[in-house]
């Protein structure tokens, strides 16, 4: 669906640009359409055991206005949040592919160095607009849907950084203008102009070591499927080994969504079941949870149960002792009996 979105807002913009006609769009949507599900529907249903097409149900699921059942964000939460997360500070970078402001800062010290320079720039750089206008109307089409999360926008981050190299590149060549060698060159482009470059090129060392830390940070971000593993321990040292048939796991919402996938499923042998977005397996109460020998779940304490592991989650660095710190986030629950 994210991508289907996407290809919406390109293939409008180039509408609008008439690079290809409404027919064309048809005939492309058509039979890129056709190839893909005739390529991924049969995979799909294989693995799911069943005739499927998951980004049909998906988009049928946000539709009918359910996605609100995972949680609810604010509508700008991807521009205040997600976007400064995933670009870090070379989300600064993006205005300057459509604003000349590096020019015109140029254009200024070399008006106070030389008298008798005259120079006329355009405010608006509209090159990178066909790449960057889909890409923004992507977001905002994403920030009407209720539920948001970071991954839903990731087809986009290619296109915004492609904007923020433009404006990198604008930053580099106010700083060292082409065609001047020499000590020229710092006379020609000013202090203001290299000292914005530095800071271009220290936005882009920030973003680096940010996404490196974020790349090591990143291995707590899945507790449901640290949980599982613990219960897939816990049971292999209970001797509980030989009862896999009688061993029936329940799985909320908060679990599901980190890491309890399909395929950790399978591969645990365990009988399993959900909450919170299969009305058939919303189990609400304590004594419905009884059916299962155990839970795996963001509560620390359901009566009936006790708990025999818990999996670290919602990394943070702790600015008094320089480091990364978790919490508690996806409990083992076992019942008592």
């Amino acid at each position: 669906c994210d991508v289907l979105i996407l290809l919406f807002t390109v293939g409008l913009t180039m509408l609008i640009r008439r690079e290809m006609t409404i027919v064309q769009a048809i005939g492309i949507g058509i039979s890129v359409g056709a190839v893909s599900l005739l390529l991924t529907m049969p995979l799909d249903s294989i693995l799911w055991r069943r005739l499927l097409w998951p980004e049909g149900e998906v988009l049928l699921f946000n539709l009918g206005g359910r996605s609100s059942e995972w949680g609810t964000s604010p509508w700008h939460w991807y521009a205040t949040s997600a976007l400064p997360k995933a670009m870090l500070t070379t989300a600064i970078l993006v205005p300057l592919s459509v604003l000349r402001i590096p020019e015109r800062i140029a254009a200024w010290q070399r008006q106070r160095n030389e008298k008798n320079t005259t120079a006329s720039y355009s405010y608006l750089d509209l090159r990178i607009v066909p790449f960057l206008i889909p890409a923004v109307c992507f977001v905002g089409l994403y920030s009407n849907l209720p539920h948001k999360e970071m991954r839903f926008i990731f087809p986009a981050i290619p296109m915004l950084n492609l904007a923020a190299a433009l404006g990198m590149a604008r930053l580099h060549n106010c700083a060292f203008p082409a065609g001047i060698k020499g000590g020229d060159e710092q006379k020609r482009s000013g202090d203001a102009s290299v000292f914005l470059f530095l800071c271009g090129i220290g936005c882009v060392i920030v973003s680096l070591v940010g996404s490196s830390i974020f790349l090591v940070v990143s291995r707590w971000n899945y507790p449901g499927g640290h949980a599982l593993k613990i219960l897939q321990n816990y049971v292999e040292e209970s001797k509980l080994i030989d009862s896999h048939n009688m061993i029936s796991v329940h799985i909320d919402v908060a679990s599901a969504m980190s890491g309890v996938s399909l395929f950790g499923q399978r591969a645990a042998g365990f009988t399993f079941s959900k909450s919170g977005y299969e009305k058939e397996n919303d189990l609400g109460s304590s004594s419905s949870l009884q059916t299962h020998t155990h839970l795996l779940s963001e509560k620390d304490h359901v009566e009936g149960f006790r708990k025999v592991g818990v999996a670290q989650g919602y990394p943070r660095i702790d600015p008094r002792q320089l480091r990364f710190v978790t919490d508690d986030a996806i409990n083992v629950l076992e019942r008592i009996s």
